[in-house]
């Protein structure tokens, strides 16, 4: 008996621990801390990383997009604010030398969901950018449109190609329903200098009045299948929750 107590006490440990590390289902977005929005901009359903060869310029060639990863701004996610992570950032032009073959890192944040709306307000009130009364107010407004945002060190990729490129080359994929979506909106993200440090790419959130990720939907996929690389972004709608429920 005593030693069922004790496995029982693990275990309730156990979960306390993993609920603790998701501030989304733990705390109100109010008490979050800059750590705690550092792990939901950076390890969190909602974003995903992928890692490519940089093939579209030589190392001794340092691309136009030269510069650390962003996040994306709020409200209204019209342009990059500041540096991401540091766990994102990348030395030199934007790319890691690995054994003679330069890599770079491009970073998928679902930005229409309320966690991420919330952890990019919520670090704009702490940064003192934004008083809460505002914060409040911006995230009332509804989001009608499902939101994504594709940044990295080097945009060289994006960068390079018209918005009619874009809208034929990016597209959201749902393998459980076998749809594929086309982005309704793209928007490039600038500073103020004029360098491209992330897309927006907007989707429909509803089809024929019905909303076009299903409860069922076990996958959904970003796909950009551009001239000079082809990315792939994966998530899992069912882990994509708060304490308020389905979240995207």
């Amino acid at each position: 008996m005593k030693r069922a107590w004790m496995i029982a006490g693990m275990l309730l440990a156990a979960v306390s621990a993993v609920w603790a590390a998701e501030p989304w289902k733990s705390k109100p977005y109010q008490q979050w801390d800059q750590k705690d929005i550092q792990k939901i901009l950076t390890d969190s359903p909602w974003v995903r990383r992928t890692v490519v060869n940089v093939s579209w310029a030589s190392a001794a060639t340092a691309p136009s997009e030269e510069g650390t990863e962003p996040r994306p701004s709020a409200p209204g996610y019209g342009g990059a604010q500041e540096a991401g992570p540091p766990g994102e950032r990348t030395s030199g032009p934007g790319a890691a030398d690995t054994m003679g073959i330069r890599e770079t890192v491009f970073v998928a944040r679902w930005v229409s969901s309320r966690t991420l709306r919330r952890a990019l307000t919520r670090l704009q009130v702490l940064n003192g950018s934004l008083q809460e009364p505002q914060a409040q107010q911006f995230l009332k407004q509804p989001v009608n449109a499902l939101q994504l945002v594709v940044s990295g060190p080097d945009m060289t990729p994006f960068a390079r190609l018209d918005d009619a490129t874009l809208f034929r080359s990016v597209w959201l994929e749902l393998k459980t329903s076998h749809r594929k979506l086309s982005p309704t909106r793209v928007q490039l993200q600038r500073t103020p200098d004029g360098r491209l440090v992330g897309v927006l790419f907007e989707f429909p959130r509803q089809s024929d009045g019905q909303p076009v990720l299903a409860p069922s939907e076990k996958q959904v996929e970003l796909v950009c299948n551009l001239p000079q690389t082809s990315l792939k972004f994966g998530f899992d709608p069912r882990h994509m929750d708060d304490a308020e429920g389905s979240d995207w």
